[in-house]
């Protein structure tokens, strides 16, 4: 797992918001290192990213996250109202 410094999460929660979907995916992939909850709602936000990549890594790495992360994606899977969002979520805990 790599670690991303406590002082470094505000970039990676900056460049989850980019309008370029090459760096928010690059931030979906950094945020695997970042040791806060705080993560998990971008994380779920960035599930419905329209550009399929990031979907794909959001999930990718919730799936990664234990329990917790597979809890997340079930909650994601029932309930969001992004049809993508709902599809990709249930490839990852089927």
């Amino acid at each position: 797992m790599r670690y991303v410094p406590a002082h470094a999460y505000s970039e990676v929660y900056k460049a989850l918001k980019s309008p370029n979907w090459f760096v928010r995916n690059q931030a979906v992939k950094a945020s695997i290192g970042v040791l806060s909850k705080q993560i998990d709602g971008y994380l779920v936000e960035a599930i419905s990213d329209d550009a399929w990549w990031v979907r794909f890594n959001a999930a990718s790495i919730l799936a990664q996250k234990g329990h917790h992360g597979q809890s997340l994606l079930k909650e994601v899977a029932s309930n969001h109202s992004d049809s993508y969002a709902r599809d990709i979520a249930s490839h990852f805990f089927n």
